[in-house]
């Protein structure tokens, strides 16, 4: 039985991983995508086996058809994957190779963007249809500036003043020139000529966070080819309304790392700046999960008690 409930989680967190809301960004379903990639890579993929221990509530029960297991009986049918099959790498390159749609997100980094996109490559040239994957590579925008403008305001300086709002569309810029220079050179050119789809970057939290900024500033900097913008209802109607329409992305990369280069050189460590994201991120989708997770628990009582 307890064979039967992993199978089944693993193929509920593959399907989560799968899925790309049609209406927009879900936060819920943003936060289940986070925590289906811990399963998938840290636990089953890697055997952090501690991470059950994080996920899961100590009264955490799995429902079967014929009983029910916890948090404990979890664990250890865990580690028996991970002695059934010392192997299993349950990756990105792993589920692309499996022909998998996946949507890779929470991602802040050029280093982290990179790397992403190059496992997919690497899943596409182990696939047997190539051509049948679709992949985009989910790439978070204002949140950037939002930690960025902190740190600079807190110097209280002129030229911090002057770099405010700058960091995240530079970010999200130069990854998309890394995208340009990983699938318009050679890495990508004898799949393409396989059939296969580039793995397109997603630009998301592309809403303007600080009411100095205008509303539609993320959205109009981030125009441009073989990309997704997972724009609010708030921002596709500002587009819609006073938004300027014109290929912005690729069109000043000098101008970008020189925008990276000035607040690197003010002090502020962009990698710091990713990695605390990350974090942050990490336990935003946790605790979208708890809350889901309760809300579910709080419905069954209640109709329970019906």
């Amino acid at each position: 039985m307890t064979r039967t409930r992993n199978w089944c989680a693993l193929g509920a967190a593959v399907l989560i991983l799968g899925c790309s809301p049609a209406a927009g960004p879900d936060p819920v379903l943003a936060g289940n995508r986070g925590i289906a990639r811990i399963i998938l890579e840290d636990v089953l993929g890697k055997g952090k086996i501690a991470e059950n221990e994080r996920l899961y509530a100590e009264n955490f029960k799995a429902h079967g058809l014929t009983q029910s297991v916890g948090r404990d009986e979890d664990r250890e049918a865990t580690r028996g994957w991970r002695t059934a099959f010392p192997d299993l790498k349950i990756t990105i390159e792993q589920l692309i190779a499996d022909g998998l749609n996946i949507n890779v997100t929470l991602m802040f980094s050029m280093a982290d963007y990179e790397a992403v996109a190059r496992a997919y490559l690497t899943g596409l040239e182990r696939c047997a249809e190539p051509s049948k994957v679709a992949s985009v590579a989910s790439f978070f925008v204002s949140r950037v500036d939002t930690k960025v403008d902190k740190a600079l305001d807190a110097m209280g300086s002129p030229e911090a003043a002057a770099a405010r709002g700058t960091a995240a569309v530079a970010n999200a810029q130069l990854a998309y020139q890394a995208y340009l220079e990983i699938f318009e050179g050679t890495e990508f050119a004898g799949l393409r000529a396989a059939g296969a789809r580039v793995q397109r970057c997603l630009w998301a939290s592309t809403s303007a966070k600080d009411p100095a900024y205008r509303d539609v500033k993320y959205a109009e900097a981030l125009i441009g080819p073989d990309t997704v913008d997972t724009m609010p209802r708030e921002t596709i109607a500002a587009m819609l309304d006073h938004g300027a329409l014109a290929r912005t992305l690729d069109a000043d990369f000098a101008g970008a790392a020189a925008a990276i280069a000035t607040i690197e050189a003010l002090g502020i460590s962009m990698e710091q700046v990713t990695d605390e994201l990350i974090d942050e991120g990490v336990r935003a989708f946790s605790a979208s999960f708890d809350e889901l997770i309760g809300t579910i628990e709080a419905t069954r009582r209640a109709l329970a008690t019906a």
